[in-house]
């Protein structure tokens, strides 16, 4: 096999590329899309990242939904973060694992910035209306 478009064969390097080059860290979601294309085309390590990133993510959703004792409820996974709007691979690996921990569960991308959410939250404060779940 090649070292393909990230010149290597280690996803290890790849991501120590990225993380030295010129791009700020605001904008790394940027490189979402090339990822994504570079494993759409077989890149090896492209696919790499997006397998461990997808195993990774979904290792810590399946430990609270575990830990929360909802493996057999139904509740929306709600997926936060330009990878997932940027990378649909991530997105479609990340669900059909999800489905496999908790198959009465949705799993869904975030359909709005997540600070809405904070934004909304603090306004209820203030306007003393907050309802935040509590989970035992």
């Amino acid at each position: 096999m090649g070292e393909g478009f990230f010149r290597t064969r280690r996803a290890g390097v790849a991501a120590g590329r990225t993380i030295q080059s010129a791009w700020a860290p605001p904008s790394q979601g940027s490189t979402a899309p090339v990822v994504q294309r570079a494993a759409d085309l077989g890149d090896a390590v492209a696919t790499d990242i997006i397998t461990r990133a997808a195993g990774e993510l979904s290792s810590a959703a399946a430990s609270v939904i575990t830990r929360l004792g909802m493996r057999g409820d139904t509740f929306p996974t709600i997926l936060s973060g330009g990878m997932f709007r940027g990378v649909p691979w991530l997105t479609r690996d990340v669900q059909a694992r999800l489905s496999e921990v908790a198959p009465r569960s949705t799993v869904r991308v975030l359909g709005v910035e997540p600070a809405m959410g904070a934004v909304r939250l603090a306004l209820a404060a203030a306007r003393g209306t907050v309802d935040v779940p509590t989970y035992v």
